[in-house]
Order: structure tokens, then sequence, then C-alpha cells
């Protein structure tokens, strides 16, 4: 995945941990994720050229190709009426399904190998992922600290901070600037999503997914 990304032309590369399917990744994974990173900087020297696929016929005619089915996705979006028309409508939704759906359907039938998966699903592991072990009281001590957060800061400054923000919310202002001095001025983020619900309401899915 990182050497691909490396390849493609990446400009910022996080590589995830192995075990982050199954939790907050152990320090081991991510100790594993950096060397990763660092062996493709250090020892294949992706970093020596600028594009170490330049010149490749094969490479630069799938990115061709995939350019051509991109724009011609975009185009449809916009036959649509634009990708904010294509939200509430659904149509972009049911796209995503029916490629789930038909990714889905080649992995049963076996058109698509998923190592693992539906293939080479044999493996024996005498090294059981142990996962991140947090502590069974995150709740309790996050509950702790809000309670402590609001009751010392400038309450009437929060206030004042939220109801700001709500009035932009409502008018055609930068939200942004709004939002973040409501940040500085401690009110929490369910404080904030608050704001945001009663000024705009909650979004339902045009569709069942």
């Amino acid at each position: 995945m990182g050497l691909a990304a490396v390849l493609g032309g990446v400009q910022s590369l996080g590589v995830s941990g192995y075990d982050e399917a199954l939790s907050i990744p152990s320090e081991h994974a991510h100790q594993m994720s950096v060397r990763i990173q660092q062996i493709m900087q250090h020892e294949a020297n992706l970093t020596a050229v600028a594009d170490p696929l330049g010149g490749s016929y094969f490479i630069e005619s799938l990115g061709a190709a995939l350019e051509e089915r991109a724009r011609g996705f975009l185009a449809d979006i916009e036959r649509q009426g634009g990708f904010l028309a294509t939200l509430d409508s659904g149509w972009l939704h049911e796209r995503a399904a029916e490629n789930q759906r038909s990714q889905f359907d080649e992995i049963e039938r076996g058109a698509r190998t998923v190592v693992g998966v539906n293939d080479f699903d044999h493996d024996i592991n005498p090294f059981p992922i142990d996962g991140f072990r947090g502590s069974s009281d995150a709740w309790q001590q996050a509950g702790t600290r809000l309670a402590e957060l609001r009751r010392t800061r400038h309450q009437r400054a929060t206030d004042a901070a939220l109801k700001i923000l709500a009035e932009t919310c409502r008018g055609d202002g930068n939200v942004m600037p709004a939002m973040m001095a409501a940040v500085d001025a401690d009110a929490t983020v369910g404080e904030i999503g608050a704001v945001f619900r009663d000024c705009f309401g909650d979004w339902q899915v045009p569709i069942a997914m």
C-alpha cells in the first residue's frame, strides 16, 4: 500500500497499523508502520527521483484511462445537478452501493481474489494480536474532565461564543472563525454540535444502505 502510494505521487503518507481493524493500533504496530516507510525511503531509495515510474508506457496508459473514467463520472454528476444534488437525491449513494454489491458478488463467486478472505485463508498464526490495552474507566475519566471544564470555564464567554456561532450559522458568514472562537471559549464538541443541529437540522441519508 505504501509503495503504491509513493509511486503514485502522494505528498503525505501514513501506513495503517496491522491491528487497526481490531483496535487502536498497538505500539508494535505503530513501530512497524514507521519501519515500512523508513525501508522505502532509505533502502528502496524511492525519494531519490521525482517520479520513479515516469516514462513507463503501461503506467502512463493506466493513469490516462483512470483520468478519462474519472472525468466521465464527474460529467455524470454534473448532469445530475452537481455533487450536493446527487447527495440529496441518493444518486451518489446508489452508485456506491452498486459498486459494493458488485465487488461482494465477485468475491463470493471467486472472480476476485482477496487473500485471507476467499482464498489462501488456512494460515496458522501462533502470534495472536494483543491489540491496544486500554483502561476500563475511560468514560469516567472523560466525564470527570468534562465536569471540571464546565466548573472552571468562563460560562458567560462560552455562552456568548455559542450564540455568535448560532447567529453565523443562520446567516451567510464564515462559520469557521465563529466555531474556533467557541472552541477557544471552552465550548465542548457536543455543545457546538448541538448548535449545528439546531441551525441546520439532521441530514437523513436519502436511501437505505
